[in-house]
């Protein structure tokens, strides 16, 4: 009896032994590079290799390293300097940086021995830059077999680039204003606008109840710089690719861009750092009108220069003209009535319109009009016509269609700025008599080859014109000498796509911004 008792215990130290020896020989939990532990900026971290397996990253510059454990940093933008010299670091070390992912490491920048190091020249110190948003994977090893202790640091400088624009997501609805101030640099650089964006970025949500034409109405600016506003479907995922560009705006104005109905990202994303503060809205398309409202030409809608307003004639009655200055079609009725400002007004039905519309503008009253102009066929079936208002008349706007043709449309209004004459009786806008003013493209949207910008310049002087598409590249760039005075340049469009473009205008360092559409 005594011998097994004696043998039982003997055995039961063994397997103690056994399962301290294998608790002692543990790997840590950072051991593999898929395990790293995170580490930020101000932090110091301590860890032992001595349990640590063989790795086998890219050599990075370091000297026969093998075992060693994993640590993760976030790019914040700024230069990262990490440090294991320290007292209580007791071994050979050599510190490795890398991007990419653990299964493809890419060498960022290694260092072996840190001379300068007071307590051990064989501890490690290395700087290095990084990127907004992209991960970095340090490695802690030492040189052959040297494992041990050790202390690692981790100190950033610079100014570092802002949060995640994904983490903080905002949601506004049809017709909510909403004022965004943005400062600083930004985790994105996107383009698809035609230029860099590597300011600060906010992403709100927004739900199109219906499909149709939006319009994105900025209507207070601090204009110290351009914002950028892109969209995109929420099911795309919330990130830095797969933004559609809307325009890239300095002032206030609107835009027009169609949806389709559901749920979307809507980014806000700065051209530049310096602080700039956007008021904005997003107004949905109308939907039909009732029967009555602006059926009747005493009933007609008010809208606005840049504005928008959709509806169908489907229902409608007949009470205009019973010709048009096109010919003797026309067709079930909608009234709008915009007021002049002296420059050029358009009317245009070139998008969200599905028939076969015709537009009329009349002065006058609804019993006595007079036709200033009209548009049958402008862009495929649909309509858009120009003319040059006066301050303050009101415009009658007639929607109609072709053979008794009726449907759904969209309207949208847009007036240049009023022209007075400059130099040598040229006209120029009123802000700019005697600077460089640019007016807008025309015909605008361009049905054929062609299109055609005056440029005013104070001088003799040349002009670049780069078209940039929805992707950010350059697909057209064209240089021209400018007289003084008045210049009409043409621009030729044969081997450009049906497509929205956006378009920089250089003259003398001075960059104006337009957008062109074509539809042909």
């Amino acid at each position: 009896m005594k011998a097994l008792n004696k043998f039982i215990l003997q055995l039961t130290a063994v397997v103690f032994g056994v399962m301290l020896a294998g608790a002692a020989l543990a790997q840590p939990a950072n051991d593999l590079c898929t395990g790293a532990i995170t580490v930020t900026c101000g932090t110091t971290v301590t860890g032992n290799t001595n349990t640590s397996t063989i790795d086998a990253p890219p050599a990075c510059g370091l000297t026969f390293p093998r075992y060693g454990v994993w640590y993760k940093f976030a790019g914040t933008g700024q230069s990262v300097t990490l440090s294991t010299c320290s007292a209580t670091t007791n071994f050979d070390t050599q510190i490795g940086v890398f991007s990419g992912s653990c299964t493809g490491l890419v060498c960022v920048a290694g260092n072996n021995d840190d001379y300068s190091c007071s307590s051990n020249n064989r501890n490690s110190t290395l700087t290095f830059s990084t990127n907004c948003g992209t991960d970095y994977y340090i490695w802690v090893t030492g040189k052959l077999s040297s494992r041990g202790a050790f202390s690692m640091s981790v100190a950033c400088t610079g100014t570092a680039c802002g949060a995640n624009p994904c983490t903080n997501v905002a949601t506004v609805s049809c017709g909510t204003s909403t004022t965004t101030a943005l400062t600083g640099a930004g985790i994105w650089n996107l383009t698809s606008c035609g230029f860099s964006t590597p300011g600060n970025e906010r992403i709100y949500q927004f739900t199109a109840p219906t499909t149709g034409n939006y319009t994105l109405q900025i209507t207070a600016a601090n204009p110290t710089g351009y914002i950028d506003y892109y969209y995109k479907p929420v099911s795309a995922g919330c990130g830095s690719t797969g933004w559609i560009c809307i325009d890239d705006n300095f002032s206030t104005g609107s835009d027009v861009f169609s949806l389709t109905a559901g749920t979307y990202y809507i980014l806000l994303d700065a051209e530049g750092t310096t602080a700039r503060t956007h008021t904005w809205q997003i107004n949905c398309p109308a939907g039909p009108p009732p029967p009555g409202d602006n059926d009747a030409c005493a009933n007609a809608t008010t809208i606005a220069c840049g504005g928008s307003a959709s509806g169908t004639t489907v229902g409608a009655t007949t009470d205009g003209p019973t010709t048009s200055c096109t010919g003797t079609s026309v067709a079930a009725d909608r009234w709008y009535v915009v007021t002049g400002n002296g420059g050029t007004i358009t009317a245009s039905m070139c998008t969200g319109t599905s028939y076969d519309s015709k537009l009329d503008i009349y002065t006058g009253t609804c019993g006595a009009l007079t036709s200033v102009a009209c548009n049958d066929d402008f862009c495929g079936l649909q309509s858009q016509v120009s003319w040059a208002s006066t301050a303050g008349v009101q415009y009658l706007i007639r929607v109609h269609g072709f053979g008794g043709a009726t449907g759904a449309f969209t309207l949208t209004v847009s007036c240049t700025t009023p022209l007075v004459e400059g130099v040598n009786n040229n006209p120029v806008e009123v802000a700019n008599v005697g600077k460089l003013a640019v007016g807008e493209f025309f015909p605008n949207p361009a049905q054929f080859d062609n299109t055609n910008v005056k440029i005013y310049s104070p001088n003799e002087s040349n002009a670049r014109i780069v078209l940039f598409d929805n992707l950010g590249r350059a697909v057209h760039n064209q240089e021209v000498e400018l007289y003084s005075g008045e210049n009409n340049v043409e621009l030729q469009l044969n081997n450009l796509a049906i497509g929205t473009y956006f378009a920089a205008i250089n003259v003398n360092g001075e960059t104006i911004h337009k957008k062109l559409v074509i539809v042909r």
